[in-house]
């Protein structure tokens, strides 16, 4: 797929008579970005612009990314925003009247949702760049619901990436210099995503495999995969199914061996996975933290389950040859 950028911004709000974000994306439609195609939308202060990527996420686009911008009445630096965060806490009326200052933003959702994006290039960019800096409170404005909103559909459908900036009004940071990092930012934004993962085999003491449901939150909610997750920066592979399974388990295991390395090609993301040989267990300590089930597989059973496609080789490759035991 052909990497494709929708950049917002949004209209002026409360007593501010412009908003910066809506300058950039004027700007941006009309310069472009080096070697990224980009589209620009501009989005009302309220409920109704809150919805609008979350819409467009759940019908049929060609984006393949979206970086959301907004204005941070006090900020001295471009703040790049890592979370978003399941709550209202307004503290003036949106453009439509509304005030919401509590309750949930999605009834029942997550708490905090992360940025979707390649976190280790936008530290290298912070590092670099004193005029940059990671945030980790969105707010509880229109903003943050944005945020929010956008993150929760992006999730059910595949994970394209997201990121969410606040700009600074520009008598901190002049408007010339603030497109030069958000171009950056589009570069960054608009790549393809590419993981490491590590996860690892338990078996039990007759030989079978665990195997773990996914909860319901995002597109492979009720698919079956092997317990593990991404490689943090830093962290070797070995390190990382360690501590991915005790967080989701509650088990310290000690892998044995990479047993499989998987390379797969999702619709907005590729990931390499090493499948580590993490020993046998007793079934009984194993607690599922991040799972809604849990099974054990015998050879004849491991196709029983719709098992995520990036585990479905190692699945198939076991049917016809046989569960490694060591």
């Amino acid at each position: 797929m052909k990497s494709k950028l929708l950049v917002t911004g949004f209209v002026p709000f409360s007593s501010h008579r412009e908003n910066i974000s809506e300058k950039a994306i004027k700007i941006l439609s009309s310069e472009g970005v080096t070697g990224t195609e980009i589209d620009t939308l501009l989005l009302s202060v309220d409920e109704h612009g809150s919805r609008a990527i979350s819409k467009i996420l759940q019908t049929k686009n060609d984006f393949t990314a979206f970086l959301l911008m907004g204005l941070a009445e006090n900020a001295e630096k471009v703040r790049i925003e890592r979370f978003a965060r399941n709550s209202f806490a307004m503290k003036t009326p949106d453009n439509s009247g509304r005030m919401k200052n509590e309750g949930e933003i999605i009834p029942g959702s997550e708490t905090v949702v992360e940025a979707i994006a390649p976190i280790q290039a936008f530290d290298e960019m912070i590092h670099e760049d004193d005029r940059i800096c990671w945030s980790t409170d969105a707010g509880g404005f229109v903003c943050n619901e944005t945020y929010y909103r956008t993150l929760i559909s992006a999730r059910e459908v595949g994970h394209p990436n997201v990121i969410f900036t606040h700009l600074p009004s520009e008598s901190e940071l002049p408007l010339g210099q603030q497109l030069d990092i958000i171009k950056r930012i589009c570069r960054i934004i608009s790549k393809r995503q590419n993981l490491r993962i590590s996860s690892g085999l338990i078996l039990d003491d007759s030989g079978r495999v665990l195997s773990c449901r996914r909860k319901r939150r995002d597109k492979w909610s009720g698919y079956w995969e092997f317990p593990g997750g991404k490689i943090e920066v830093g962290e070797s592979s070995r390190e990382a199914v360690i501590r991915e399974l005790l967080e989701e388990l509650n088990v310290i295991v000690k892998p044995g061996r990479v047993i499989s390395q998987i390379e797969f090609s999702y619709e907005y993301r590729d990931i390499i996975m090493d499948l580590w040989h993490c020993g046998t267990l007793d079934r009984n300590d194993i607690i599922p933290n991040e799972h809604d089930q849990i099974r054990w597989l015998d050879k004849d059973e491991l196709l029983d389950v719709d098992w995520l496609p990036a585990d479905s080789p190692i699945i198939e490759s076991w049917v016809e040859n046989g569960i490694p035991i060591f």
